[in-house]
């Protein structure tokens, strides 16, 4: 109980600190490129008037005008510093857009699930869990682990081999990923993917949704723990991880998975 407390307690300080990094690099862009004054401008803003002339006084004479001389033309530093994040954004946005086309390529072939023992399985995990509206399922056989994904309509991918499993295992299976549905964790994870590439130069990002992540994957063992035992969540972590195994030994890359779920991001 202590450890659950602690873990729910690390997560919302993980999720703060996502949001909390939204609003500061936001402020950091506005202030370095909006329309704001350069840097060059803002300075002057400080710099002390000049000194007033006393009243009634003769107006000193006017000096002579210097000689022209070639002055080299001075480049905001602001808006060097707005190019430099914008060049940072668009490969952020890319490596994103490469990442995510990535996984649709993985997912194409998938096919809805049919098989009646996964089906009847997947709806005593939902009732189990709690879920009004048990979500897509469907198969790929590229896969190595089950993968979740889906902000506006849930889905979970299954693996080619997921027969292999008992019913206890299968079971863990279901309540582990319909727990990352009913928490929303692909729609932080996907949060904090699109902030690490719209600002890659926040490096703090790159732990914090690490941790992030495997706090959540913490927090759904635990919840298909519950619902099921220990040690059938055990037994179907050990087998998924022998499939990861199985497909590393074969050179096969995995999929990447920002906005989604999966146990192949642990092992």
């Amino acid at each position: 109980m202590r450890r659950r407390r602690a873990l729910a307690w690390q997560e919302a300080a993980l999720r703060l600190a996502l949001l909390g990094g939204l609003a500061t690099s936001a402020l950091q862009v506005a202030v370095c490129g909006g329309p704001l004054v350069s840097w060059g401008a803002a300075a002057a803003m400080f710099a002390a008037p000049p000194a007033a002339e006393p009243f009634g006084a003769p107006a000193a004479p006017a000096p002579e005008p210097p000689l022209p001389a070639a002055v080299a033309p001075a480049f905001p530093a602001g808006l060097l510093l707005l190019a430099v994040a914008a060049a940072g954004a668009a490969f952020g946005c890319a490596w994103l857009l490469a990442a995510r086309a990535h996984l649709r390529a993985v997912l194409r072939g998938r096919r809805p699930e049919t098989d009646g023992r996964v089906l009847a399985a997947a709806v005593a995990a939902a009732d189990t869990i709690g879920l009004e509206l048990l979500p897509r399922l469907s198969r790929a056989t590229a896969l190595g682990s089950p993968v979740t994904f889906g902000l506006l309509r849930a889905e979970v991918c299954l693996p080619g081999r997921v027969d292999e499993l008992g019913a206890a295992e299968l079971r863990a299976l279901f309540c582990h990923e319909f727990a990352h549905i009913g928490r929303g964790d692909a729609g932080w994870l996907w949060l904090g993917a699109l902030l690490q590439a719209l600002f890659p130069w926040q490096i703090w990002l790159w732990p914090l949704r690490r941790r992030l992540s495997a706090v959540a994957e913490l927090r759904c063992d635990a919840a298909a723990s519950r619902c099921t035992s220990p040690v059938a969540v055990a037994q179907c972590l050990v087998q998924v991880a022998s499939w990861l195994g199985a497909r590393r030994a074969h050179g096969r890359r995995r999929p990447a998975a920002f906005g989604s779920t999966n146990v192949e991001r642990r092992t």
